[in-house]
């Protein structure tokens, strides 16, 4: 083969394939006609088909996949059967069967075989004719190669007369003697008996009968069931005696059982323990039954019923002991558990809180340092290339934010520190906004400074927002918005990264120390730390008495209603010269929180009651100052405070003055007589060095002591006396660790005896849109300057007032 193959392949020629003949013949399969229409009508089964078996019928198509087969599977006798197999132990199963030869043949079957001697014609004959008459059971018996083969026919009666003769064709010599017998089966005894158990097994109900508590095994429905289910003999006869110890228990006498459904639950006993629902789902007579199960008297008046009873009273008690002891363990447990838990969070809670604060005071100790290099630094930075970071954040408290209205717009107004910072050519000025600003705005500013000889304003100009602006509600802090727009102080850190820059904050918060040291970057301005307690009406008292300036009489840290009337009547029967007393409050700033008292309108304080008072003291000075306090007190508390006292702002009332008062804390002083004007010196305090002043403003306040704007210059006081006094306040602001931008407010009035004197009344510890304005006249007026100083024409005045609002600029 594998010569030809070769030779095939060198003359080129296809190697002959022999193919192995088929094995099975081609069956019919579904018409294409059907397979593409299943509409159409399907074609006639054939008998052949059918011979086929179901499955073959469903696979080649010729019966439809969805046709219900229920009734054919369900049919007796069904193609599909099951039926428990017997299976053999395992060193059982590898038995080989011994062979069994003409010695070993049983001799009781040799007793019933006969040998039939006849000729071989006359043998063919006799067994044709008996074979049309009856049929037999034929054995063909080969002793000379010990085989045997036995085929049973239908069943039928056989006699004793019967014999069953089967020929074959004479054979040589040569080949084994074959004998042909006939095998006579002994009578058979019972033969009716035998034919009525079929019967029985196979239409018998199976109902077994439990009386009086005893299974009664005798009957022959019990006999036939028990034959029936002897395989599964076990499970059966276990659930029986359930149900006869159940119904032993409470006395059922007469109970009929389906067998049928004891054997099913017998199968299921297997994956569960039967219950006593499920033991009565076997009972036929249900409504004879049930109520002796369902009355509880039934079940103690048995054989052992006051066993039963007492047993039972025990099981109660032990499960209502152990309950108890259950449900207190079970609360127990979760009590248990919820103090682990509450313990748990409160361990991390201070641990992650303890963590936090390690790194800020981590981060806090890098930024002190970078702090007082900058402040060693700063002579070099002055007149040195430099990066500045405006963040005009509003940082007061809440509730001073959320009562001022357009409050992004007020953190927007001081856009005009560009042109301050911008006209050094070496600057480079970072200005954050809370808001997107522009393309107008941001032409106009750079328009304003090319105009005035800027170089390279774009270049040296950036402006940017929170990209999470509009997520925060209108009145949050702008540098609290920066802290949570981490791509904002990302793209910060690139631009001030190996630069010398700093921060010039607006009002000091928390949260402009949080973004300095997200940052690390140095403010210029007051210590975030200390600031908040100087930039308060009563800590800037503080600062201008430890300066030693004259200041008002008056009363500081005042912390609820009983101390201010205590406090105002004490000051006012001291002081009878002032007519008019202000209540500030300490967290408050752009001159709110601020009310006044006119005593004027107090009945105790008119002369009238005073010469009635002196008459009934006959003249005692002292006794007359005590009743005089205690009779003012008296008034102020019994409702004239309320009725008298003004407020500046609209957004108090009494009840929510006090509340804030209580709060925050506040301060009296009183007003003088004779006003003449409330100047203001706008400062710089550097870090290292002396003090600038940038100008000296006279600001326009109301009659009602709220502020208008500021004009310049001011001519109510000499401006030496006002340098002077400013200067001794900025040596206690540097100890006081508050730098940069300062504003100090100052009150000049005429005395009794026609004297000019000034009071310190307030401290602003940032820069003011006052001051800012100056910044912008000067700039206008002179141009760009190469130094920090601030210099002002001689000839230059003018009036700034911020009540005409631009929507962007909100200053101009």
């Amino acid at each position: 083969m594998k010569r030809r193959y070769l030779a095939n392949k060198k003359e080129g020629r296809q190697p002959r394939v022999t193919r192995k003949p088929k094995t099975s013949k081609r069956m019919r399969v579904l018409p294409k006609e059907n397979r593409l229409n299943p509409a159409l009508p399907a074609p006639a089964v054939t008998e052949e088909d059918m011979e086929m078996g179901l499955m073959s019928l469903i696979e080649r198509g010729m019966v439809p996949p969805t046709l219900d087969l229920s009734n054919v599977m369900g049919s007796s006798p069904s193609p599909i059967t099951a039926a428990p197999v017997k299976l053999k132990k395992y060193h059982k199963q590898f038995v080989k069967k011994p062979i069994m030869t003409q010695q070993e043949f049983p001799s009781a079957l040799l007793t019933s075989i006969k040998l039939d001697l006849t000729p071989v014609n006359d043998s063919m004959r006799d067994i044709e004719r008996k074979n049309d008459t009856q049929k037999a059971k034929i054995a063909y018996t080969t002793f000379g190669s010990q085989e045997k083969t036995i085929k049973e026919d239908a069943k039928t009666e056989v006699t004793e007369d019967d014999t069953i003769s089967s020929i074959r064709p004479e054979t040589t010599q040569s080949e084994p003697m074959s004998v042909i017998v006939n095998v006579v089966e002994p009578p058979k005894m019972g033969q009716q008996r035998r034919e009525y158990e079929e019967l029985m097994d196979e239409y018998s109900l199976h109902h077994l009968i439990i009386r009086k508590g005893k299974l009664l095994a005798s009957t022959p429905e019990f006999v036939s069931y028990q034959r029936s289910y002897q395989l599964a003999w076990g499970p059966i006869l276990s659930i029986l005696q359930q149900l006869e110890k159940l119904f032993t228990q409470f006395e059922v006498p007469l109970v009929f059982i389906d067998g049928k459904r004891v054997a099913f639950l017998a199968d299921q006993c297997e994956i569960r323990a039967p219950s006593i629902h499920d033991l009565l789902d076997t009972v036929v007579n249900q409504d004879k039954v049930l109520p002796y199960i369902q009355t509880p008297q039934t079940k103690y008046k048995g054989v052992n019923g006051a066993e039963l009873a007492a047993i039972d009273i025990q099981r109660t008690w032990k499960m209502y002991v152990q309950r108890k002891r259950f449900l207190h363990l079970k609360q127990q447990d979760a009590n248990a558990l919820k103090i682990q838990r509450h313990w748990f969070l409160r361990v991390r809670f201070f641990e992650t809180k303890r963590r936090i604060e390690h790194h800020l005071e981590d981060q806090y100790e890098k930024w002190q340092h970078r702090m007082k290099r900058f402040q060693k630094s700063w002579p070099r930075l002055a007149n040195k290339k430099r990066m500045i970071v405006h963040i005009n954040s509003l940082s007061a408290s809440e509730q001073v934010r959320s009562s001022l209205p357009k409050f992004k717009l007020m953190e927007q107004s001081q856009l005009a520190r560009i042109l301050v910072d911008l006209q050094m050519p070496l600057n480079h000025v970072v200005f954050i906004t809370p808001q997107p600003i522009g393309d107008e705005g941001k032409e106009y500013i750079i328009n304003i400074l090319e105009s005035q000889g800027v170089k390279k304003v774009r270049q040296r100009l950036t402006i940017l927002f929170p990209e999470y602006y509009d997520a925060f509600p209108e009145h949050t802090s702008l540098s609290r918005a920066l802290f949570f727009s981490p791509h904002t102080l990302k793209y910060i850190k690139t631009l001030t990264l190996g630069e010398d820059a700093y921060i010039v904050p607006g009002i000091v918060g928390k949260e402009d120390l949080r973004v300095a040291l997200k940052l690390q970057l140095p403010i210029l301005g007051p210590n975030p730390t200390t600031g908040e307690i100087y930039q308060t009406k009563s800590g800037s008292r503080r600062i201008f008495l430890k300066a030693d300036v004259s200041i008002p009489p008056g009363k500081t840290d005042i912390e609820n209603e009983k101390e201010l009337l205590i406090h105002l009547c004490r000051k006012i029967v001291n002081n009878p010269e002032y007519e008019r007393w202000l209540i500030k409050l300490d967290h408050e700033c752009e001159g709110r929180g601020t009310a006044y008292l006119d005593i004027r309108e107090i009945n105790c304080l008119s002369e009238e009651a005073r010469e009635e008072m002196k008459e009934e003291l006959n003249g005692n000075e002292e006794g007359m100052i005590d009743e005089l306090q205690n009779r003012l007190y008296n008034e102020l508390a019994d409702g004239a405070l309320k009725a008298l006292l003004r407020f500046v702002s609209y957004v108090y009332t009494y009840e929510t003055f006090m509340e804030a008062l209580e709060k925050h804390g506040g301060l009296i002083e009183p007003v003088p007589s004779h006003v003449l004007g409330s100047p203001t010196v706008n400062l710089f305090i550097p870090p290292t060095g002396s003090t600038r002043i940038d100008s000296i403003q006279e600001s326009l306040t109301s009659p009602e002591y709220s502020t208008l704007g500021a004009a310049y210059p001011q001519t109510t006081i000499p401006n030496e006396a006002l340098a002077a006094a400013s200067r001794e306040i900025a040596a206690v602001c540097r100890e006081k660790e508050i730098y940069g931008f300062v504003s100090i407010q100052f009150v000049s009035f005429l005395t009794a005896d026609n004297a000019l004197k000034i009071w310190a009344i307030d401290l602003n510890c940032h820069l003011t849109n006052e001051a800012l304005q100056h910044h912008i006249a000067s700039f206008m007026s002179n141009g760009p300057t190469k130094s920090l100083a601030v210099v002002a024409p001689p000839n230059c005045s003018y009036i700034y007032t911020g009540l005409i609002r631009h929507p962007e600029f909100s200053t101009w």
